[in-house]
């Protein structure tokens, strides 16, 4: 595996009254993930077979959630590879070719190219030549690369993933939290959240009459600098209950792609109320740009830690 990184410095010079200079760093890493020239292969997809799926997994949960969608006879082998992922320490990109009729099918990471907002993944689709002498056997071909979390960009960034031929295979708007909300503790209780996404400021102000009174000012504040006609807010918020002071919501990952929009809550009540400090402010929130949401209304999941669902 080839790693590259090529950091970009742009200096600016600001004049005003005296010279002041600013500079910024835009990073890209190029990770040549396999040795395979994938660029040569060549993919004729055959008349039947499964779903394929792609995607970047980062936690165990969500490990889970992918095996659990594939065919039976592909779920022990996938297992078996996503399981000795460290999802602490790092992230999984998986490509899934689906259910084929022969041997002779696969697929490689070829190429990763990260930004400081966007991420684009090169997988190689190989299906047997013509002349080719293939097992009739189905099979279910996939390939999973692991990189460290480090190299994932930290803010919101587009995920793109294309084969050889630049053939779209999966886009989504993505953000990643830190590791650490996975394992946060959850008791059921009083405490239930509510995640909505907000676009105008008329859904601000009935968003905002419908929490505690005691609760409004923090939210009047973080949603009052929102520029709705360039972005929308991402809300999460936590409520109900006399023991709020000591629970806590973050916005874990975020993904918006042509099935929707996917939430996972980290959600945190203490095992012992005296060793965490209180919050204020039970909510959390995210700017998405509005060039980034699609104008068809899409569905809404919410997921916590455990991948249970919640509803909206």
């Amino acid at each position: 595996m080839k790693r590259l990184f090529i950091p970009v410095l742009i200096l600016g010079l600001i004049f005003s009254g005296s010279m002041a200079s600013m500079a910024s760093t835009n990073k890209l890493l190029i990770i040549s993930a396999s040795s395979e020239n994938i660029w040569n292969w060549q993919w004729q997809p055959p008349e039947t077979g499964g779903r394929s799926a792609y995607g970047l997994l980062t936690s165990t949960v969500q490990a889970e959630s992918f095996i659990a969608q594939l065919p039976q006879p592909a779920q022990e082998t996938m297992a078996a590879a996503l399981h000795q992922v460290d999802f602490k320490h790092n992230v999984a990109i998986v490509a899934y070719l689906g259910a084929r009729p022969s041997a002779g099918y696969q697929a490689e990471i070829g190429q990763i190219t990260i930004g400081n907002n966007y991420m684009q993944v090169w997988v190689g689709r190989r299906s047997p030549a013509i002349n080719d002498v293939a097992a009739a056997v189905n099979t279910y071909p996939f390939t999973v690369y692991t990189l460290p979390r480090q190299d994932v960009p930290a803010d919101l960034f587009t995920l793109e993933i294309m084969d050889q031929t630049g053939q779209n295979l999966h886009y989504e708007l993505v953000s990643l939290a830190d590791a650490a909300f996975w394992d946060w503790h959850w008791q059921e209780g009083l405490l239930r959240p509510q995640v909505q996404l907000i676009k105008s400021d008329a859904q601000a102000q009935r968003f905002i009459t419908s929490l505690p009174v005691e609760q409004r000012a923090a939210v009047v504040e973080a949603l009052s600098d929102v520029n709705y006609r360039k972005e929308v807010a991402l809300m999460a918020y936590l409520g109900g209950g006399a023991a709020l002071p000591y629970h806590k919501i973050t916005l874990g990952d975020v993904r918006i792609n042509e099935e929707g929009i996917q939430v996972w809550l980290g959600l945190q009540s203490p095992k012992t109320p005296t060793i965490l400090p209180a919050v204020n402010n039970p909510f959390a929130m995210m700017l998405i740009p509005r060039r980034n949401i699609p104008r068809q209304v899409l569905p809404l999941t919410v997921y916590d830690q455990t991948g249970r669902i919640w509803v909206p």
